[in-house]
């Protein structure tokens, strides 16, 4: 019972995290060039937008882990306890988080399936975006350089 309250608590104190965006501090992982010239030549067509989401959210990903695994390499033991559990619990959070989109939608009906998964993708891949930022943080010099 302790623990799902432990649980219950650190995921909503990563609720805001999750979502706060820093307007004063320049972001340190942004989105491609590429991803920004995939989505002008998509020209609003759903289908092709979904597709430099989808590649985009793979590059980004990729990043994320990799600063994820170079903080638990480079951390004392007692961080990479907590960064695992974070890291896990904002996991499911992005999840569930991006899952609203679905229940708002109403995923039954079948002209929004398409606009209601570019909004889950738009979704994930803006937290993912966030999340880097936020891992980025935990390094005592507040920079990760991670090998292109």
């Amino acid at each position: 019972m302790k623990n799902n309250v432990c649980q219950f608590v650190l995921l909503f104190a990563l609720a805001p995290l999750s979502l706060m965006i820093n307007a004063d501090s320049p972001s340190r992982y942004t989105y491609t060039p590429q991803f920004d010239q995939c989505l002008q030549q998509a020209n609003r067509a759903p289908e092709r937008e979904l597709q430099c989401i989808d590649r985009e959210y793979f590059y980004q990903d990729g990043q994320m882990t990799e600063i994820y695994k170079y903080l638990f390499r480079t951390q004392p033991y007692n961080v990479r306890k907590a960064l695992k559990q974070s890291q896990s619990l904002w996991l499911k959070f992005r999840t569930y988080h991006c899952l609203v989109f679905k229940a708002r939608d109403g995923h039954s009906l079948p002209n929004r399936d398409l606009a209601t998964k570019l909004a889950i993708r738009r979704c994930e891949l803006k937290m993912t975006v966030t999340r880097s930022n936020e891992l980025t943080e935990v390094s005592p010099n507040k920079t990760i350089n991670i090998p292109k």
